[in-house]
Order: C-alpha cells, then structure tokens, then sequence
C-alpha cells in the first residue's frame, strides 16, 4: 500500500527548505508534501514574527516585503496548525507549539497532526487501494473486513462509510469482498463520504497518470457535474466542464480548444473521470446538452457566415448535488473502472 499523502502549508518563513527536509522524516505509513498554505491540510506558522490584531487575529508578516501579512483566527482555524518556537509575542496563544531544531518536539507536533487528519488519510488510502486493484474490482458495493470486524463499505454509487477508529495503516490487513446492491447500507456509527468526493481527493494529489487510454482515443461527453465540493473545482476543471458541456471533443479536440498543456488537461480528465463527470460512452453523456450541442451544430453548418459560437451563453457549470445520483445510474465504463463492468 503506498502511505497517503498529507499536505502542510508554510507561512512567514524566509527559508522553507530547512521545514520540507522535517517534514521528509515521516515516510513511515504517511507522507507529507509542502503546499501552499491556502490549500494545505495543516499549517506550520513562523512564532518569531506572530503579532497578536483584533478580534483573536493574529497576524504573521510575509517573508516577502512585497507580500502582504497573513492575518489567521485561532478560535475558527479548521486545519491543525502549529506556531514554531520561540515565540515573539507572549500574548499569542496558537493551539500548539514546536522547536523545528529539536528532533523529538517535531516527531510529536507531526504524530500529533496526523490523529488529526486520520479520516482524511485513510480517505485516500482507502482510495489509493481502489485504484491499485482496478483491475480486479467488478461490483458496485464492497465490504472491507479486518479481523472479522466490517471496516468500510464502498459503494461506488453513492458513499463510503468508513469505521471511525480505521487507521489507513490497517488497510494492509482487510479483505475486500464483493457484496450486492442491498448491502450498501452504513452502519450509524461509520464517518460518510461520497465516492466522488473521495475519488476527487485522492486524484488531485496522484502525480501518476491513472486516466484511461480510451479517453486519448475516443470522443469525451460531458455526464454530469462532479459532486464534490465547491472550492475543490479548480480553473482547470471549470473550463473543461464547460467546454464539454457544450460538446463532445477528443483529448486532441478539447487540448487545442482550451490551450492546456497534455499534462494539465490529463490531470483536469483524470480527476473528472474518477468524480464520473466525463464519459466516453454517449449513451452515458448527458442527453439534453448533447442534443442541443448537436442542433447548433447543425445551425452552424447551415449558416456558415454566422459569428462564431460563444461558450458564456451556456452559463455556468451546473449546480453540484449533495450525493451523487442514486443507483439507478449505471456505472458503465466511465465511474471509475475499478468498479465497472469489464
């Protein structure tokens, strides 16, 4: 199993590669990355220059004079976040605290730091073991079992329900077996997540390509909007949706259309597939924007002169759900899969 990737943010430090070397000696059954700190998972804030502002705001000069102060609220922080020591100002009071010289204060505040973020890491380890055994999973619903105690349930059409005490470490030791539809239900007590909010972590943080080589070589259709969160819908992802929303296009079409680089619209795909936004098969694509998108293109064969077709007049991508659709949405070939028919 590879260990889940965590994220930490660096804020007012001049010279971050003393912390990115720290946070390299936890490569045990998790792993860490730097990441800008407005995405981060958990924060790591110069002590030094911290001034206590208003209203519980502290404030921590950029280490950049041309950039401006980070103001943080210690009450309304929702990531772990920890002030390094020594601090410059008595009257602030981060919610932890450590000395990035001493080797034992650092283990502590990272062990400490991952208890924290353990739903989140076994997320995408759970993930992760989805995406290394795509080739061997078939059903739509399965139960993981350790030592004889039901774990998780995947249910590729609608949640994940994950055993609230599951270390992604103890995944090595579970057994995944098939189960049908009518056993999806989560007991109370289980943390939910839906799959593609799952899917969709675990894909914007792989550096592997996992999109599937069909979707090199066939039309993509727009299927539906990804359900996940807002704020997770980057640029990248806004301007594929809309431009497949408005037609069909191969990876070739779409890359000269948009002006992405192959990476980044590989990417882009790639966490689309895995949220089951994008499809390969049309009889999978969204009817209605594939039939409109074919009757302009028949008006623009028919008037060839007319001005060239504007994309803002299909308004934005459509709203995100809640859940993603219920069962009676075949998985097909386009949900992950690693949960699809073969």
């Amino acid at each position: 199993m590879v260990a889940p990737l965590l994220r930490m943010g660096f804020i007012g430090f001049a010279d971050e590669r003393y912390l990115v070397d720290l946070l390299k000696t936890r490569s045990q059954s998790l792993r860490w990355q730097p990441w800008t700190y407005l995405e981060a998972d958990a924060l790591w804030v110069n002590g030094t220059h911290a001034q206590p502002a208003r209203n519980h705001l502290v404030r921590v000069p950029s280490a950049d004079p041309q950039k401006p102060a980070v103001l943080l609220n210690l009450q309304e922080m929702g990531r772990p976040m920890a002030f390094t020591l020594p601090l410059g100002n008595a009257a602030v009071s981060p919610p932890f605290t450590f000395d990035p010289h001493s080797a034992p204060s650092v283990a502590e505040v990272l062990v400490t730091f991952e208890t924290l973020l353990r739903p989140l890491a076994t997320q995408l380890a759970v993930a992760g073991e989805i995406v290394a055994r795509r080739h061997s999973l078939t059903s739509t619903v399965y139960h993981i079992v350790r030592n004889g105690v039901l774990v998780a349930i995947i249910d590729s059409h609608r949640d994940v329900g994950l055993a609230p005490d599951l270390a992604a470490s103890e995944l090595q030791e579970a057994v995944w077996s098939s189960r049908p539809e009518s056993a999806s239900a989560m007991p109370p007590h289980f943390r939910r997540i839906s799959f593609a909010e799952m899917m969709w972590q675990y894909a914007l943080r792989n550096e592997d390509d996992l999109l599937p080589a069909k979707y090199r070589q066939r039309t993509i259709y727009f299927r539906k909007a990804p359900a996940v969160q807002r704020r997770s819908l980057k640029d990248a992802h806004l301007a594929v949706l809309s431009t497949l929303s408005a037609q069909p296009l191969t990876f070739a079409q779409l890359q000269a259309q948009i002006g992405f680089a192959e990476r980044q619209l590989t990417q882009a795909l790639m966490a689309l597939y895995f949220a089951g936004s994008i499809t390969t098969e049309e009889r999978l694509a969204d009817a209605q924007r594939l039939q409109a998108a074919r009757r302009r293109a028949k008006e623009a064969e028919a008037a060839p002169f007319a001005s060239s077709m504007s994309f803002s007049e299909f308004g934005s991508v459509p709203p995100v759900p809640g859940l993603p659709p219920g069962g009676d949405t075949p998985i097909g070939d386009t949900v992950p899969t690693p949960l699809g028919p073969h």
